[in-house]
């Protein structure tokens, strides 16, 4: 009879980081985990780039990197279909280790996994995240979602185990928030965050605990979002107290963050005891989170705009019966954990994976069994039936439908094109960071060819333009980038690295000092400029700033592999080998830092383990001629080993060879470039005016010192009424008045029809330069980020939009909506609400003032004060004559409209 399968469970905490769980820790307020450390071993996750969580807990899932296993982001253009929805199951390319497990007989359970909807056939259960999140925007009677769990006939026992938010009952949140009776949760909403977070970790936790209770497993797979989403949003109140968090706030939230990693410990100790001991158990994070940041909490605006506050640092903790005891493990990744997890398992790992088993974590080392791929081994179909969502076209169709959006402005298709662009952005990141800059370099020619106003897309562009040593073509983006957005520290960092990479190192080097009092201290700032130090032979210097890279991040990789080269280059020779040690500890494929203690080793005299580090380095980076040149002079030095010999002085002639070929590739890879160039211009629509990306970019530098005044809003909240206080008020206003008064604004809507072409035309708002201008909700995700801009937000409670638009609709279109689907429009409209003015308080180029329309009209002089004071009263003369236009009798009736009937 085989043995039992070995049982292994996978916890994953998103964006655990030991620099806020080591206090808890010494404190004894995570007993759960401290046990399970001293029962096992522990060490820092190294994570990849983007640090963005749905690519990398899939790369988690596969071992694969997210250009191969095909999970580029939260949402995607479905192929199918062309429309923009969120990455699923079915999106993945390669089999998880669920698949693998399951294949084999293994009894598996996977819960609330990114991008597991539709909930896949396995081998046991799998229940997706949409089965436990579906209950934040979803009324109470709502059907369960489609496909959130497989087999299908245990979810309406599993429902019984979600948490809504309004569940969370005020004892339970006074244990994050003690002093909750204070808080005016009118204006203020963190509650109601912090109610879903808890909401979705008290669902997951139940859901687990169930399975592992209930249903007999091998593997169990399980993901937790509350530790990141938490950290987001209250991250900022945690001390020390920031300048812009007032003391009343600071006492609210400042104990949410560390009390949330308190309640994960406290679930952990109930899913460790149905584990039993056992079962291997592994916790990881697929990255940290900025804990010293000046800025925490903060956000910027690009796709990855909220991970910035993203340290490429997480956690890993294993315990089992094979496990080593209260032992720390170094240079483990995120590519590591599939691999190990199948070895624990008995099972093969394949060679498209790109990490190791963490064999070093074991007493008895494991056999390590390789094939080619699991791709090629059969096994049972995991994928299922698609379950499509339509509520993004639902919404498009709505503000369409009212005329507020140009049926191509607003396009679901021009939005795909957005995404699409943005998806295409992190994909050609993730090969940036593999070092396949020749094949990220087209994608990025493509998008910002197509959205030559984006910042982070020029930035990207510019850089692996640098990599590939394109001088001049990385100029002719970077310039026009660093002249557009000065103020801009990663436009002067750019500039920094062009100007010492193509040979003008003294400019490079003034580059990044006026990029450091541009506010851009960071640890990749000082790590560019401790190299720059280095090679200009000021060691000393280099040393300094690479210590201060350090004292921003203690994990950072890089930041320790120049210390040890700068502390080697001063005969340090011990502190360089423990540097270099330090690097590869965190970042074990650090070629660089391989070398480094192979050198410190020689000069220390220890041959033999200088020898490992210098094969460690060339088997990571065959092209480093130096470490070809020590093992051959070591070898020869110990004596007998004359294969390994010829073996390095062949590889030497294969890297002078591959330097040649690289230097004829350059101007490959420049013919390239224009071939391509050329062919966007020929194919370059002309009916759309898109601004194509040439050096000079006017429209770019006219608008980075601009402001414009928006009056914003959801379509029908009272933006036409705003525009006409403002006109009274004597601010210039654009309009044409081509949608002329009618009974539903019988005063006229202040609109400029050309404004809707904004998703195609970025530039247009420059035609606004000095006049408000109304643009409704959907389109501000396209005004260019490199202008300011002030936002008057019209705020009108949802549910009265809702009726108030599909009044509308009726008059215009004939076709009234049920009272369901009213329901339904509520729903899509709140979420949007919410995601807009997220966004909008998020952007640290907006200055925004939300003003709700009850008291508008109801108060209408105190409304035309606090505008004047936003806008300016120097700019609104008659500014005590706006409250003029509000006509109570009209709007009151108007502010609380009819219901449709059933």
């Amino acid at each position: 009879m085989n043995p039992p399968a070995p049982k292994i469970l996978l916890i994953g905490w998103d964006a655990a980081d030991w620099q806020i769980i080591k206090p808890l820790l010494d404190s004894g307020r995570m007993p759960n985990l401290e046990k399970m450390i001293e029962q096992g071993v522990m060490g820092n996750l190294s994570t990849l780039r983007p640090i963005l969580s749905p690519m990398l807990w899939n790369s988690i899932a596969t071992g694969v990197r997210p250009e191969k296993h095909g999970i580029l982001g939260f949402t995607h253009v479905d192929p199918t279909t062309k429309k923009v929805r969120p990455y699923h199951s079915n999106s993945r390319k390669v089999k998880a280790l669920w698949n693998i497990l399951s294949q084999e007989g293994r009894r598996c359970h996977v819960v609330n996994w990114l991008a597991s909807h539709p909930a896949e056939k396995v081998n046991g259960v799998t229940v997706s995240e949409s089965f436990i999140r579906h209950l934040h925007a979803s009324p109470a009677n709502a059907p369960l979602p489609a496909g959130g769990v497989n087999p299908d006939h245990l979810a309406a026992s599993l429902a019984g185990f979600r948490v809504r938010p309004e569940d969370i009952d005020s004892t339970t949140m006074r244990l994050f928030v003690p002093r909750l009776a204070e808080i005016d949760q009118a204006k203020d909403h963190n509650l109601e965050v912090l109610a879903k977070q808890l909401a979705d970790c008290f669902t997951t936790h139940a859901v687990i605990t169930h399975l592992l209770e209930t249903e007999p497993w091998d593997f169990a797979a399980v993901y937790f979002t509350a530790i990141d989403h938490i950290c987001h949003a209250f991250m900022k109140y945690r001390a020390p107290r920031l300048p812009a968090i007032s003391e009343r706030e600071f006492e609210f939230y400042k104990d949410v963050v560390d009390h949330t990693y308190q309640l994960h410990d406290l679930l952990l100790g109930r899913q460790l005891e149905l584990a039993g001991e056992d079962c291997t158990v592994i916790i990881c994070s697929d990255h940290g989170y900025q804990t010293d940041s000046p800025h925490r909490g903060s956000s910027i605006n690009t796709p990855l705009g909220p991970t910035h506050d993203h340290r490429p640092t997480g956690i890993f903790v294993m315990r089992g019966p094979n496990v080593r005891k209260d032992e720390l493990i170094h240079g483990a990744g995120l590519l590591d954990i599939a691999p190990t997890i199948l070895t624990v398992a008995g099972l093969p790992i394949s060679d498209d994976m790109g990490g190791r088993p963490l064999l070093e974590a074991f007493t008895t080392i494991p056999p390590v069994k390789k094939i080619p791929s699991w791709e090629s081994v059969p096994g049972p179909e995991w994928r299922v039936p698609d379950v499509a969502d339509s509520s993004d076209s639902k919404l498009i169709e709505q503000f369409v439908a009212l005329g507020y959006v140009q049926p191509q402005a607003g396009s679901q298709e021009f939005y795909a094109r957005t995404v699409q662009a943005e998806t295409d952005w992190t994909l050609a990141g993730s090969l940036i960071y593999s070092g396949q800059f020749s094949v990220a370099l087209p994608i990025l020619e493509k998008i910002y060819d197509e959205f030559p106003l984006r910042f982070d897309f020029g930035c990207m562009l510019g850089e692996c333009y640098l990599r590939l040593r394109l001088f001049d073509e990385a100029r002719q983006i970077i310039v026009p980038l660093a002249e557009s957005f000065p103020g801009r520290p990663m436009a002067r960092i750019l500039l920094g690295a062009l100007e010492s990479e193509s040979g003008n190192v003294k400019a490079g080097l003034d580059h990044f000092l006026q990029a450091e009092k541009l506010g851009g201290a960071s640890p990749d700032l000082f790590v560019r400029l401790g190299r720059l130090y280095f090679r200009l032979g000021q060691v000393e210097a280099g040393l300094a700033v690479f210590e201060k890279s350090l004292a921003l991040d203690p994990d950072n990789a890089l930041g320790h592999a120049g210390r040890a080269r700068c502390l080697l280059r001063l005969k340090r020779f011990e502190d360089a080998a423990e540097a270099a040690l330090d690097a590869v500890g965190l970042e074990f494929s650090l070629a660089e830092a391989h070398l480094t203690l192979g050198l410190a080793l020689v000069r220390l005299g220890q041959f033999e383990k200088a020898i490992g580090a210098l094969e460690t380095c060339v088997r990571f980076n065959p092209l480093r001629l130096a470490a070809h040149r020590f093992l051959i002079s070591l070898y020869e030095k110990i004596g007998g080993h004359d294969d390994h010999i010829r073996a390095h002085q062949k590889q030497i002639r294969l890297c002078m060879e591959t330097v040649s070929r690289r230097r004829l590739q350059v101007d490959q890879l420049r013919e390239e470039t224009r071939s391509r160039a050329q062919q966007r211009d020929e194919a370059r629509p002309t009916t759309i005016v898109t601004p194509k990306p040439r050096v000079s970019r006017p429209a770019a530098k006219k608008s980075a010192g601009q402001e414009y005044l928006i009056v914003s809003g959801l379509p029908r909240s009272g933006t036409s009424l705003m525009m006409q206080m403002l006109h009274r008020g004597g601010f210039p206003v654009m309009r044409d008045d081509q949608r002329t008064p009618d009974i539903d604004n019988p005063e006229g809507y202040f609109e400029w029809e050309e404004i809707k072409q904004l998703p195609a035309n970025h530039a247009i708002i420059e035609k606004c330069e000095g006049r408000a201008v109304k643009i409704v909700s959907p389109l501000l995700i396209h005004l260019p980020r490199n202008a300011r801009y002030k936002v008057i937000f019209m705020d009108r409670p949802v549910e009265e939009v809702a009726i108030s638009q599909g009044k509308m609709r009726n008059r215009l279109s004939g076709k009234a909506l049920t009272v369901i689907e009213t329901a339904e429009m509520e729903r899509l409209l709140r979420e949007h609400r919410a995601q807009v003015l997220a966004g909008l308080r998020a952007a640290t180029q907006v200055s925004l003032l939300t003003l709700d329309y009850r008291e508008l009209v109801s108060a209408p002089e105190r409304a035309a004060e606090r505008v004047a004071d936003f806008v300016g009263r120097e700019r609104l003369p008659h500014w005590q004559s706006m409250a003029a236009v509000v006509k109570p009798e009209l709007y009151r009736n108007r502010s609380t409209p009819e219901k449709p009937s059933a």
